[in-house]
């Protein structure tokens, strides 16, 4: 036990009195100088259960430095680890750091509108006031995975927009005699509008849309790239 402690960086017991502040107990400490005569001799679990819990935790210093070390090595072994270099952009992992138990309860429950922040917290029969509503709880922006969203998809109200909007809509343009329907908004020949972070249309009164370049017939559906799809 102290040997660990040492390891972490933890005051070495030399006497029983220097004990008092991770093991409080007074009978606790007289039945550990009983069984063992020296701190040095304490066994290592029958030390690390014997010591005060950390505020907010179920075990005490000795142990929470050694459970720490071995997450952090699994961690730095793990070939598959989220954080590693390459595996995602900053953004994305600023979004992953977002994920809870909460979210998913709140995503995936039936008619589940509140929830504690720590779902693993017993809240018992406390008034309402102690949860949370569902629409405070941080959620991901998904459209972070779009290969357009670098640049364009942490405007402001995007992210808030993905959350109320979870599929993608079809935005169908209807095209006679120079004029242009787009989703129930009237368009004149050669305007131009975005429909949001990542397309933008334009009302062509011919049935021929230059894509870059490339002639493109009325009907004609192309993919830009892996957020975009256009149709002329």
């Amino acid at each position: 036990y102290t040997e660990f402690r040492r390891w972490c960086n933890f005051s070495v017991p030399e006497t029983w009195d220097d004990l008092a502040n991770d093991i409080p107990d007074d009978r606790v400490r007289a039945k550990l100088k009983e069984l063992y005569g020296h701190p040095g001799n304490i066994d290592l679990w029958v030390g690390l259960i014997s010591e005060r819990r950390l505020a907010g935790a179920l075990v005490g210093p000795t142990i929470a430095c050694i459970l720490g070390d071995q997450f952090r090595r699994l961690r730095a072994g793990d070939r598959f680890w989220y954080e590693n270099e390459g595996v995602f952009t900053s953004l994305q992992l600023q979004q992953i750091r977002k994920s809870s138990l909460a979210a998913v309860l709140c995503n995936s429950g039936d008619a589940i509108d509140r929830v504690q922040r720590d779902v693993f917290e017993y809240r018992g029969n406390r008034s309402m006031k102690f949860y949370e509503s569902c629409d405070e709880i941080p959620q991901i922006n998904l459209n972070i995975w779009q290969s357009c969203c670098e640049k364009s998809c942490f405007s402001p109200g995007s992210e808030q927009s993905m959350i109320q909007n979870r599929k993608r809509r079809a935005h169908k343009i209807y095209k006679e005699e120079g004029i242009c329907d787009a989703d129930g908004t009237m368009k004149n020949d050669g305007d131009v509008w975005k429909i949001d972070d990542c397309t933008t249309c334009e009302c062509k009164e011919e049935g021929i849309c230059d894509a870059d370049g490339a002639m493109k017939n009325d009907g004609d559906v192309w993919k830009i790239d892996d957020c975009t799809t256009c149709e002329c």
